[in-house]
């Protein structure tokens, strides 16, 4: 099934069931990650968290700790993160976010 047909009411594979299902269960998960980055991390800032990802904010020397805990949230869910770099966020309000990437590596990462 398509999770993006799953919620117009046109489709074939219309599921209201089916699309709360898998945007609370995701979201629930992203809690789970965001409080042990919370707790494990004293200084760690969550910036904002949706239905489908996590921005923090946290000092290069816990990157490490983070990437570790990020493991340990995908060998438990199956579910796999990406990483973005910003090198600036402006946050006006939950609908209006604008980001701008960095270069790693010789690439450029966007959100």
């Amino acid at each position: 099934m398509s999770y993006g047909k799953s919620n117009e009411d046109t489709s074939f594979f219309y599921d209201p069931m089916f699309t709360m299902s898998i945007t609370i269960n995701g979201q629930l998960l992203l809690m789970m990650l965001s409080e042990k980055l919370t707790t494990s991390i004293k200084d760690l800032e969550v910036l904002q968290i949706n239905t489908d990802g996590i921005t923090i904010k946290v000092n290069e020397i816990y990157y490490d700790k983070v990437k570790e805990i990020c493991r340990w949230w995908m060998e438990l869910t199956k579910l796999e993160l990406e990483e973005v770099h910003y090198s600036k966020m402006i946050i006006r309000d939950v609908y209006i976010i604008c980001v701008l990437t960095s270069l790693i590596d010789g690439k450029l990462l966007r959100a």
